[in-house]
């Protein structure tokens, strides 16, 4: 089996089960000028399998295919934007306007990628780009055809300029998450150790401490549970990886010692009865 096949059925099970998780996975390991041409082309395929044609949707493949043009790509949103807004006020009285709303929804997280390529100052939201696999899925859902559906999440991981070590990085990191649901720590990591969590927290153990305050007995217990499972089964030379695929930006310098401390942290919240 060809890495693009087996990465193709890796991608579509993540996809199905944990659709963020799969999409931060692979666009956090995308260089950023690879970006807005990956995002391009999985809109292509998509309007040119479904004959979807809005002249925003192509005003932004226009302006993603050209680094020359990326930063013309925030009023391109906004074209597209506005186009959305109309089909949401037809209360999708007829399947097709809700199946370009589909495709319009999927073309705005092209153009926020595209600019937040261009180094701007004033980003849209940087985590656009985990996103795209979830609306890919929603359209192909509706298009209902296996063959191009296997062929889309191909080109999720299938691509020009990419360097070799990406599809090892991925492969690894989906292997090692393979049957587990990790969603649990995905909005815990997530939550309070996202990219500029030292900006919020004075350290990593006041983060946890903030989510044992604003977290009930039953929330603390599935992250207890699942932060053991992965602790167990996940080899300590994949945690990093692994626990920066949840969503986690902290890199301590042993990472499974310090989830070991988390996990102290956790379970002691849960013996004095807060």
């Amino acid at each position: 089996m060809s890495t693009d096949n087996y990465l193709a059925g890796e991608v579509e099970y993540w996809v199905q089960r944990q659709p963020l998780i799969a999409g931060r996975l692979i666009f956090e390991n995308l260089r950023v000028d690879v970006r807005p041409k990956w995002a391009c082309n999985i809109l292509q395929m998509i309007v040119h399998r479904t004959g979807i044609k809005l002249s925003a949707i192509d005003n932004v493949l226009q302006i993603a295919s050209d680094p020359n043009q990326w930063n013309k790509a925030h009023d391109a949103f906004t074209t597209v934007r506005l186009q959305t807004l109309k089909y949401q006020r037809k209360w999708f009285r007829f399947k097709r306007d809700k199946f370009i709303q589909s495709h319009l929804a999927l073309a705005e997280l092209v153009a926020k990628v595209t600019y937040n390529s261009t180094n701007t100052t004033t980003p849209f939201d940087a985590n656009s780009g985990w996103y795209i696999p979830s609306r890919l899925k929603r359209i192909l859902d509706e298009v209902k055809d296996s063959e191009f559906s296997h062929a889309m999440w191909a080109a999720l991981v299938s691509f020009d300029n990419q360097p070799k070590e990406f599809f090892s990085v991925l492969a690894k990191a989906m292997g090692s998450l393979q049957g587990a649901d990790f969603e649990n720590l995905f909005q815990f990591f997530g939550g309070y150790f996202y990219e500029c969590f030292g900006d919020d927290f004075e350290t990593p153990e006041t983060a946890v401490e903030c989510f044992i305050e604003g977290n009930d007995r039953t929330a603390r217990s599935a992250v207890i549970e699942q932060l053991r499972y992965l602790i167990t089964e996940c080899p300590d030379e994949e945690l990093e990886g692994v626990v920066f695929t949840l969503g986690c930006y902290h890199k301590p310098l042993l990472m499974g010692e310090w989830l070991q401390q988390v996990l102290a942290q956790l379970e002691n919240s849960l013996k004095d009865h807060r």
